[in-house]
C-alpha cells in the first residue's frame, strides 16, 4: 500500500497535520451516528469518486468499529444506485475489495452485489 497521503506534512507542516487528524477525530467520534456508520458513509463517498485504496482501509476501519459486511455491501449498492451513471468506478472500488483485501467470507459476499461485480458466479 502506498504512503499515507498526509505523512509528507509530519516534517512540512506538524501544526496542519494535527489540526486534520484533530477534525477527523471529531468528524468520526460516536455523537448521533455511531463511528462504524461515519466510517460506512466515508467509504460509500470513496467509492463514489473511485478512490479504491481509500474504500479498503475505509472497509477495514469500518468492520474494526463493529459494522457488519452485509452492511459495507448494502452502503455499496446504495451508492451504485444512486450513482449508476459513476458505476464503473464503483465497481473498480469492489474489485479492489474483492481481490484479497478482506476475508474470503467477505469477498464472496459482495457477490451479492452482481450489478457491481459483473464476474461473480452466482
Amino acid at each position: 500500500m502506498p504512503e499515507h497521503t498526509l505523512k509528507i506534512y509530519e516534517d512540512l507542516d506538524p501544526k496542519l497535520l494535527n489540526l486534520v487528524n484533530d477534525t477527523k477525530k471529531l468528524a468520526l467520534a460516536d455523537y448521533a451516528l455511531p463511528r462504524k456508520i461515519k466510517l460506512v458513509i466515508a467509504m460509500v463517498l470513496d467509492a463514489v469518486q473511485g478512490a479504491s485504496d481509500g474504500v479498503k482501509s475505509l472497509a477495514i476501519e469500518a468492520i474494526k468499529a463493529g459494522a457488519t459486511k452485509e452492511e459495507i455491501t448494502e452502503a455499496l449498492r446504495v451508492a451504485q444506485n444512486i450513482c449508476s451513471f459513476r458505476g464503473r468506478l464503483i465497481r473498480g472500488s469492489v474489485d479492489q475489495l474483492k481481490n484479497g483485501y478482506l476475508t474470503p467470507q467477505f469477498n464472496n459476499s459482495l457477490c451479492a452485489v452482481s450489478p457491481l461485480v459483473p464476474h461473480c458466479t452466482t
